[in-house]
């Protein structure tokens, strides 16, 4: 597509299948990881000048790039695949065919339905996905009226460039969204009638006939009375009968109260206090109501669900971390350091509520009603695992919505400072000795790591090549939350167990960054705290790591934080 050099390039990539190329695919993402070692369970990976090659290619949907001017559609989030259709064409495909010849849709209104129609179909098992660098607007078939619409004064063609037609209809458009934007406004009976007279098929009908209809009825409640008298020129004139405060707004002057060179009928106001509402208006305001009413009920019966099986979401399992300055990073010399630890001042100036387990299978299963984790023999106390960053961004949507809301994931800066609980040393517990590849004992007491993550439930890794174990074993994995000894500030497995994920872009330190701002944009995002795979210099309060935001691994989960 690059060399051909076209304007636009479309891509649709619709697989009901697993990745054809999944033999040839090769994920390739930056890493800032050159010299660092890997955990015990991810021998598969090998590292050189800043590319990660990874030997396992996951089932589904491969991402692919494309040059300027390209959008590429993907009938499912990249890694997973697209369900099969009930007639001839992929599910996908049926969504696409409905909406993909509808005149005045641009391409990404087009997917936007698509994506609807597919989540809708499958209870959002299927999220279809786009890349875009399109540098203007695209239709499949074009309605001018809506292109215009779409159009706007900073567009990106120059104006002699445009259709003499579509131009005239867009400084149209312009010139009926000045006069919306007063009347909507001034929120006026009288220039909500002024608009439907003006522009009886214009952009905003709808939503001017509904909002007639209710100031209509709701005009005596407010005290004030409207009677528009034509006078000798034609003009409308509004005349305050009751409310002296509201004068200024309606006074008589004829500059403050033209709308038209036609005189406006007068409204035929009822005798009694309120009109009945229209059947249409009671009838959405009814299924409103309705379907607010159900919707609060599901949220109350998944929210006692939530609290019944699974932590984290009772304010007694977060523990309120108090606003503070610490050094964030490691000094020259910690056992394990790493090149991208510089260690700096950073000071955090508000509070914050951290859980203090990491999300479990059990609320994991609650909200998203599937179990992903590769450890299911651990048991639904134990972390959930085998989760991507955008796996967990779509977790806390939904978490939102069931509950009060304001969970989120934690800043890096955030998550160290929680971790250390007021210490400086390698971990909360002091500096461990490493006594073998896999065997630092100081580390036992407070994670669960390669030296000691031996399991007999059905499922675990084998683990009983690894050297050096504190505790050999044959097979390895998680172990359930909150078996350790906490930190100073009551937050278990902080260290070990999973990795987690955090909310920040991976990028080197800035000694000048002394609140701890993350990179803005990258590749990679950072996830803390070791897992049950790594030894010593995986499991150390300052230990970063970056994975892809789509990447799962078995060693990988995250913990909340809790806004107030």
């Amino acid at each position: 597509m690059d060399k051909a050099g076209n304007s636009v390039n479309i891509v649709i990539l619709d697989a009901c299948r697993n990745n054809p190329f999944a033999d040839q695919a090769e994920e390739r993402t930056r890493s800032l990881h050159i010299s660092a070692p890997l955990d015990n369970n991810q021998k598969s990976t090998t590292i050189s000048r800043g590319i990660v090659r990874t030997s396992s290619v996951s089932s589904g949907l491969s991402r692919i790039d494309g040059p300027s001017g390209s959008f590429i559609a993907y009938a499912t989030a990249p890694g997973n695949v697209a369900a099969d259709g009930s007639g001839k064409n992929g599910l996908y495909t049926e969504n696409l065919l409905q909406y993909i010849d509808q005149p005045g849709l641009s391409i990404e209104q087009v997917f936007k339905k698509v994506r609807i129609g597919v989540m809708k179909a499958t209870q959002g098992r299927q999220v279809p996905w786009e890349n875009s660098s399109l540098l203007g607007d695209f239709y499949f078939v074009a309605d001018n009226q809506a292109v215009a619409k779409s159009l706007s004064v900073d567009f990106l063609l120059p104006e002699n460039k445009l259709d003499a037609r579509v131009r005239a209809q867009k400084l149209a458009y312009e010139k009926e969204l000045r006069f919306w934007n007063s009347v909507e406004k001034a929120d006026k009976l009288p220039l909500y009638q002024a608009y439907l007279r003006k522009y009886p098929q214009g952009s905003f009908v709808e939503i001017a006939t509904i909002k007639l209809e209710l100031l209509q009825t709701t005009t005596q409640k407010a005290g004030i009375s409207h009677q528009l008298n034509p006078n000798n020129s034609g003009q409308s004139v509004v005349q305050p009968v009751t409310d002296s405060k509201n004068a200024k707004l309606l006074h008589t002057t004829k500059a403050a109260t033209q709308i038209s060179k036609q005189p406006i009928p007068p409204a035929k106001l009822p005798a009694k206090p309120s009109r009945p509402l229209s059947p249409t208006i009671k009838k959405a305001l009814q299924e409103a109501l309705q379907n607010a009413q159900h919707k609060q009920l599901q949220q109350q019966e998944q929210q006692q669900r939530l609290l019944k099986n699974g932590l984290p979401l009772r304010n007694s399992d977060f523990v309120t971390i108090k606003a503070g300055c610490f050094t964030m990073g490691s000094p020259f010399g910690e056992e394990g350091r790493q090149n991208d630890e510089l260690d700096h001042k950073v000071c955090l100036r508000h509070n914050f509520m951290m859980s203090k387990y990491e999300v479990t299978q059990a609320l994991w299963q609650a909200v998203m009603g599937k179990n992903p984790a590769y450890f299911k023999g651990c048991g639904k106390n134990c972390p959930i695992e085998n989760v991507s960053w955008n796996d967990v961004q779509t977790f806390l949507f939904r978490l939102n919505l069931l509950t009060d809301g304001g969970y989120r994931l934690p800043t890096e800066a955030e998550w160290e400072y929680a971790a250390r609980a007021g210490t400086n040393s390698a971990t909360y517990a002091g500096d461990p000795v490493w006594e073998g590849a896999n065997n630092a004992p100081g580390l036992d007491p407070i994670a669960w790591y390669s030296g000691n993550s031996q399991v007999t439930y059905k499922g675990g890794k084998y683990c009983e090549d690894w050297e050096e174990m504190q505790h050999p074993a044959r097979r390895c994995g998680t172990h359930p939350v909150g078996k350790k000894h906490p930190n100073h500030w009551g937050l278990y497995d902080m260290l070990g167990n999973v990795w987690e994920w955090t909310q920040d872009w991976y990028g080197f330190y800035s000694s000048s960054r002394s609140d701890g701002r993350a990179p803005t944009r990258g590749n990679m995002k950072v996830a803390r705290g070791g897992s049950w795979s790594g030894s010593l210099d995986r499991n150390r309060a300052a230990a970063r790591y970056a994975f892809g935001p789509r990447e799962k691994v078995n060693n990988l989960g995250f913990r909340l934080i809790k806004q107030k």
